[in-house]
């Protein structure tokens, strides 16, 4: 079923702005560099995005997506497809982050994200990755929250424009040059019959729905699932600061699981050590405790948690292991042919703000692997500051969102590569 109203788009604002100002946030203590777009630049690229084979690829894996998922007390709705955000989205994004997990620590903002400015300073923001969840997939549920108070779920999705400040090996400066990216977003109030594992179960199967849908085959698809926030940031302790969780996590366990699934052992070998160097660093400043020390050095020689150690000293690290056991099992036996498996070392779908269950999807065609091809996770304490800063009002206790993303040039790539075997 469809919802009846969304936000509306700022596609228009472009046009009043004769040059924009593209400013990078790149370190912790936002340090910027600025470099000019035009508005001619910008609205090319805004609108070669439009017509690109990308963009018709990602709209069919939504619209199939809510053919799949379209039941009674199941409510769809198109997110806004819009390059630039107002001023005030970026003071959201910056106040979801870092003082979300770390009330002492200063808001970062994501280090790849492109800041548009009017030269009067009056900001605008291009989307990165988590925009059309934490703005407007946010502000699509706020809008329509009679539905979610009545038990309603609320499935709201599309397709959007993104510029990034890194270049892939993959293809040089592609992300620069503009790319596209669809979202796909789950969101409701937590209950008895609907608790945090029925919405990320669901997400998962969407997800996997999202990629037959563009003639992904099942049997290529490799799920790959974790909870870092609540089993590794849970081990790490109190003692280590949220960005330092960030940097570890993100930049070296992270970077750990496509090296293993690759099979690049070198680059594997050599993030271990950065990350045994990183143990003995936080135990020298007194900052590990025995069991963390014990559990980590497991995890990064093995790529497995430790479960026993988890069940004698972690209790709640162990009750979110199992919750995601429960959430596999459930997958596997009602899809026994799909590919779907726990990675410790799958730390994140690369985007700040996921507090519970993650997911990664992967290609594996004949010997050949393509990794992280899409992802995304639960952002529940994100997606209620969001609500709480863009409204300036309290969102209810239960509200709960997951969802994931597609990298479509990415997959464009894989698809090409699959119909040519």
């Amino acid at each position: 079923m469809k919802i009846e109203s969304l936000p509306k788009s700022n596609d228009t604002v472009l046009g009043s702005l004769p040059k924009l100002f593209v400013v990078t946030a790149r370190e912790p203590g936002l340090g910027l560099k600025s470099s000019t777009l035009t508005y001619k630049e910008a609205d090319a690229r805004f609108s070669n995005l439009l017509d690109s084979s990308e963009y018709r690829l990602g709209m069919q894996a939504v619209d199939r997506v809510f053919q799949a998922f379209d039941f009674p007390d199941i409510y769809n709705g198109k997110l806004p497809y819009r390059l630039i955000f107002p001023a005030d989205a970026f003071k959201t994004y910056l106040e979801i982050y870092v003082p979300l997990f770390d009330p002492g620590s200063e808001p970062v903002p994501a280090k790849d994200v492109f800041v548009v400015e009017t030269p009067d300073g009056q900001g605008y923001l291009s989307r990165s990755s988590f925009w059309s969840a934490i703005i407007d997939g946010v502000s699509a549920v706020r809008n329509n929250q009679s539905l979610i108070l009545d038990g309603k779920v609320v499935n709201v999705g599309g397709v959007q424009p993104c510029f990034r400040n890194e270049v892939k090996d993959v293809r040089p400066g592609w992300r620069e040059l503009g790319f596209l990216q669809a979202d796909i977003e789950l969101a409701g109030l937590t209950d008895e019959k609907r608790n945090k594992n029925w919405f990320d179960k669901t997400a998962i199967t969407q997800l996997v729905k999202a990629l037959e849908s563009i003639n992904i085959p099942r049997s290529t698809i490799n799920i790959r699932v974790n909870n870092f926030f609540q089993i590794l940031y849970e081990v790490l302790g109190d003692k280590i600061g949220f960005l330092e969780k960030e940097i570890f996590g993100l930049d070296i366990i992270n970077e750990m699981a496509p090296s293993k699934l690759i099979g690049n052992n070198d680059e594997f070998v050599n993030l271990q050590k950065s990350a045994l160097a990183q143990i003995d660093i936080w135990l020298s400043e007194g900052k590990l405790s025995e069991n963390a020390e014990a559990f980590l050095i497991a995890l990064i020689n093995t790529g497995n948690y430790d479960e026993q150690l988890l069940k004698n000293y972690y209790p709640k690290a162990f009750e979110s292991l199992q919750n995601l056991n429960k959430i596999v099992e459930d997958i596997q036996r009602e899809s026994p042919d799909l590919k779907i498996s726990i990675d410790p070392l799958s730390v994140r779908a690369g985007t700040p703000g996921y507090d519970g269950t993650t997911m990664q999807a992967d290609v594996i065609s004949n010997d050949k692997v393509f990794p992280e091809l899409a992802g995304g996770g639960a952002y529940q304490k994100a997606a209620q500051k969001s609500w709480e800063t863009q409204f300036d009002e309290t969102p209810p206790e239960n509200f709960y969102m997951v969802g994931f993303a597609l990298g479509l040039p990415r997959l464009n790539t894989v698809l090409n590569s699959i119909n040519t075997e």
